[in-house]
């Protein structure tokens, strides 16, 4: 039924929607919380590769501070500017001052290890702590105000910078009289980051957007650390800011990548976290979720089945039994199981169906009787009266001697009362009724020559059954109430039709009529469901034109245009039986 499809849809469908909307409100959920874990471990490790950044940062910042000192420094002056002899004890003395220096600032820090050098270009000299030998071209090669990444002289590489007391137009040594050379070496950065190493996990490194060159720790990982230079190349150049971060996905899972810009170096400190480990117990949390919802999804469709089972097949079996009583099948009954919880509303209503089937039963066989005791008592009172104002015309024309009149009396008196006395016969096509009209229609005209009639009926109409005696009251009540109580020519006109199922007959006189009072009063009688005191010779027959055609028949009398009253009956062809198959059914 629409009904228990409708319930259980919406059921199921409210069902649906609320794991749907616990889902989706989870959904969001998850993912804020994500978003909140990951901006956390980007802050996370944006402070810490800041402080990593500023201890860099200070120890090559206090390189360079050296520098400067180294660079005013008046042995150093004396060194580079003044011409002394090699060998001479005050440029040995000189020397062994400048190289006092740079050893001791060598070996302030043990965990940053670093180098000085002091070019003289005006005596063509070199000093450093463990070696000393200039040589132009290769000073011309390396110079640079910028610190970069190179081999060194130990096979390795480091970072050199050179400060110089003037402007080297080109990069050419000459241009200044005294050059500072600072260097470290690749492993402090090395260093760093396996410190780094120790504290967190996936892979820290250095990077210079400008040529793609890169440090890693130790242990780093080849694959991973493929996976972030493919990255940096694309996403990380010199104009990026001074921080960056985005999301990496890798063989092994997703990354977090935060980078920070040296400000000496000019290098990225590059960071990649592995939010694996992070997530882990957000993931718990999901599958531990996920598991109860799916429990509670499996445990609400075994709900659904129980209520469909027990409540919704019931309530189809018992709305389809609904549905047999409405359309008049009262011996319908409901079958069910000993423990079925339904059980006593399924027998209130196999019990309910049995009494109204009996009721019923009794009540149209009563209807029957009432309604045959109607119709014969309907004749009883139209047949005397008609036959004996035939017997006392039969009796005029005899005594005038007005043999033909007779004859012609007899044979139509006898052709209508043939017909009136077929009480076996309850229903007749309505050409036969027409002819008995007419029969009917001849005699009142010997009584009253100044009668004229008409009967116009539809070939196709006079084919279908109705009820006997259906149309000769009707005639008989026009001669009765309009032509017999006027003086002046009379006439009956009878038409019919079809119209699609509609079938329809009017019969319509020319006689006195009837006022608007009368008039209102009779249509109101026709209405009554019961016997009225007065019209009942139309009453009766629009209570057998129901009987016979259901409720849509009616009959309906109204003024004629020309003077007198026309009566209209009409009903739907095939609406119901006739009342002889009806009669008949009842017997059987």
């Amino acid at each position: 039924m629409k009904f228990r499809r409708n319930l259980f849809a919406r059921l199921n469908a409210g069902l649906a929607a609320v794991f749907m909307l616990i889902v989706i409100i989870y959904w969001l959920s998850h993912r804020q919380t994500t978003e909140v874990i990951q901006r956390e471990i980007r802050q996370s490790n944006l402070q810490k590769l800041q402080l990593m950044k500023s201890d860099m940062d200070f120890k090559i910042e206090q390189m360079v501070s050296f520098s400067m000192i180294l660079l005013n420094d008046s042995t150093v002056r004396q060194f580079a500017s003044i011409p002394i002899d090699r060998m001479s004890y005050d440029q040995m003395v000189i020397r062994r001052a400048i190289q006092d220096k740079i050893v001791f600032q060598e070996n302030i820090s043990p965990q940053w290890k670093s180098s000085f050098a002091v070019y003289s270009t005006f005596n063509r000299d070199m000093l450093a702590a463990e070696f000393s030998s200039y040589d132009e071209e290769e000073l011309r090669k390396n110079v640079t105000v910028h610190w970069t990444l190179r081999p060194d002289r130990k096979g390795g590489r480091s970072f050199y910078k050179y400060i110089s007391d003037s402007i080297m137009h080109a990069g050419d040594p000459k241009d200044a009289s005294v050059i500072i050379e600072a260097a470290f070496p690749e492993s402090n950065i090395r260093a760093l980051l396996n410190q780094e190493a120790l504290h967190g996990r996936g892979e820290t490194l250095l990077y210079d957007p400008a040529t793609g060159d890169w440090i890693s720790s130790g242990g780093a990982d080849e694959e991973l650390t493929t996976s972030i230079l493919d990255q940096l190349a694309r996403k990380v150049d010199r104009q990026t800011g001074e921080t960056f971060h985005y999301a990496l996905e890798s063989g092994e899972g997703k990354y977090a990548v935060t980078g920070v810009r040296s400000a000496t170096l000019g290098w990225y400190i590059v960071d990649c976290t592995p939010l694996k480990e992070a997530m882990k117990p957000l993931g718990k949390a999901n599958a531990f979720f996920y598991t109860v919802l799916v429990g509670l999804f499996a445990l609400t469709l075994l709900m659904s089945f129980a209520l469909h089972r027990n409540v919704l097949t019931p309530l189809k079996k018992l709305i389809g039994g609904l549905r047999s009583v409405q359309f008049g099948d009262y011996g319908v009954r409901l079958k069910w199981e000993s423990d079925y919880q339904f059980s006593f509303v399924f027998e209130r209503f196999n019990d309910m169906t049995r009494r109204i089937r009996e009721l019923i039963e009794h009540v149209l066989m009563e209807q029957l009787r009432a309604k045959d005791a109607y119709v014969k008592q309907l004749q009883a009172q139209i047949n005397p009266h008609f036959l004996y104002n035939c017997l006392g015309f039969i009796i005029n024309m005899t005594e005038m001697q007005n043999s033909k009149a007779v004859v012609a009396m007899a044979h139509r008196l006898s052709d209508y009362y043939r017909y009136m006395t077929r009480t076996d016969v309850g229903t007749v096509t309505l050409r036969e009724e027409l002819e008995l009209v007419r029969n009917y229609l001849d005699i009142q005209q010997m009584r009253f020559p100044r009668l004229d009639y008409d009967i116009d009926v539809a070939p196709e109409a006079e084919t279908l059954d109705v009820p006997r005696l259906i149309v000769q009251p009707i005639v008989e009540n026009a001669i009765v109430h309009g032509v017999a109580r006027s003086a002046r020519p009379a006439s009956i006109r009878i038409a019919g039709g079809t119209e699609g199922k509609r079938v329809w007959l009017t019969v319509r006189d020319n006689g006195r009529g009837l006022d608007e009072q009368r008039l209102f009063r009779l249509q109101q009688t026709l209405q009554l469901q019961e016997e009225p005191e007065v019209g009942y010779g139309l009453w009766n027959t629009a209570q057998r034109l129901r009987m016979a055609f259901g409720d849509e028949a009616e009959l309906t009398v109204a003024q004629a245009a020309e003077g007198g009253v026309v009566v209209r009956l009409e009903w739907t062809n095939g609406s119901a039986k006739s009342a002889e198959t009806a009669e008949r059914r009842r017997q059987e």
